[in-house]
């Protein structure tokens, strides 16, 4: 049982392409903070830019990489920190501040990054109406970013990685954000909330403490090598992405 540590940042790089994109990643996120990295991955041999980062650490999971999200959705068990900065590995912290993620939690233990807002008599995305007319969630609908998570080790942190995997598992294991948003709202998860501009998911911010992946620029931007995603239930997304009135 690892020792429980203040404060750290964790992210998942399942497979070698994911593995060499979080090393890069987080090779220039160290520029602006000294926080322990703590990555859940599922190779032995890991890229040889990991030797150039400080205080990181690896928990080896014995999964494929098509199940990468069962570490996601699981990391409350995972992380060795007392409070966790969770990033998809395709984030870079990009400004000095981030350790003030500390003092957004509140009253509350977890802490979500808002997205935008599914409103009544609005078309909402296939992969969404599915998820909620299976949990008989009515809208509106509050959408979060998959990709930034804070939280604590409580009770209530542990219920909320609880039903987020049971409804992710339930809605066919394939894009997580969807269980995230209808687990917020069928369990009456209490959360807290990033500050606005805080983290970029979209788009190019310079002023954000943390941006997202945004395309061929993230890579030029940030040296990062670039990837093609590995996402073999993108199938349906012609279906998914498509919108309808629910």
């Amino acid at each position: 049982m690892k020792a429980d540590l203040k404060a750290g940042i964790l992210t998942v790089a399942f497979g070698r392409q994911f593995d060499r994109l979080a090393a890069e990643a987080l090779r220039y996120s160290r520029k602006f903070t000294a926080l322990p990295f703590h990555v859940l991955s599922n190779i032995d041999e890991r890229s040889i830019v990991w030797k150039e980062i400080s205080n990181v650490t690896f928990e080896y999971f014995n999964l494929d990489q098509v199940e990468n999200r069962k570490a996601k959705l699981t990391m409350n068990e995972h992380t060795p920190f007392e409070n966790t900065l969770y990033m998809d590995c395709d984030s870079v912290i990009q400004k000095n501040g981030v350790e003030e993620f500390v003092n957004f939690f509140g009253v509350h233990s977890l802490i979500l990054c808002h997205k935008t807002m599914y409103q009544k008599n609005k078309p909402v995305y296939n992969i969404y109406a599915d998820t909620m007319i299976h949990n008989n969630i009515k809208l509106p609908l509050p959408v979060y970013f998959g990709a930034l998570i804070a939280f604590k080790k409580t009770p209530e942190t542990s219920r909320f990685f609880k039903g987020w995997y049971q409804i992710w598992q339930q809605s066919g294991s394939g894009r997580e954000m969807p269980s995230l948003c209808v687990n917020v709202k069928k369990n009456n998860i209490q959360r807290s909330l990033f500050p606005s501009r805080w983290f970029s998911g979209m788009n190019k911010v310079s002023r954000a403490v943390i941006q997202h992946d945004y395309g061929c620029s993230f890579c030029q931007k940030f040296n990062i090598t670039k990837w093609i995603d590995y996402k073999p239930y993108d199938i349906n997304i012609k279906h998914d992405f498509s919108k309808r009135f629910i």
